[in-house]
């Protein structure tokens, strides 16, 4: 967000600036990335997209905490990288061979599959999606008056709410 610029911008790239490196003698270059950028409008469109791609992905995990909770949030994370191992996997053994996109099964591939399968399921286990029988679950309770804790804004406004 805002700080992340604001850090980026005054801290780290000046200090990226100093260290020595391989891009124009320096450990990072600001100058040259706004160079490529103006002068390739196909690499600004894909910098652009990405930026809109991080923000819906982040607008959308909000609304999913905010809707049903965190745990059903980091359940759909894990999911989302187990469908990008998935689609690696695909274009490796359907498409092509070949394709640098694809990902070839190795033998520490079901490793792999087996600590997926232990995330979700711990995270569904906490969560109370998955109850396992004999362990024990506290009652439900009564829902808060404020689902979230960004809800419960309203509640201590010290202005005046109209009923």
């Amino acid at each position: 967000g805002f700080w992340g610029v604001v850090i980026m911008a005054l801290i780290v790239y000046p200090c990226l600036w100093v260290l020595p490196g391989e891009d124009g003698g320096h450990l990072e270059d600001p100058l040259d990335t706004l160079a490529l950028l103006s002068n390739n409008p196909l690499l600004l469109l894909v910098v652009v997209g990405y930026l809109f791609s991080c923000g819906t992905f982040n607008a959308t995990g909000i609304a999913v905490t905010q809707s049903l909770s965190g745990v059903h949030r980091m359940m759909l994370d894990a999911s989302r990288t187990v469908l990008i191992w998935g689609f690696g996997l695909a274009v490796h053994y359907c498409v092509d061979k070949e394709s640098p996109f694809g990902e070839v099964w190795t033998p520490y591939s079901p490793l792999q599959l087996f600590g997926f399968a232990v995330l979700v399921s711990g995270q569904a286990v906490y969560g109370e999606v998955l109850r396992l029988p004999g362990l024990k679950y506290p009652p439900p309770t009564a829902a808060a008056a404020a689902p979230t804790p960004a809800a419960s804004i309203n509640l201590c406004s010290p202005l005046p709410r109209e009923l």
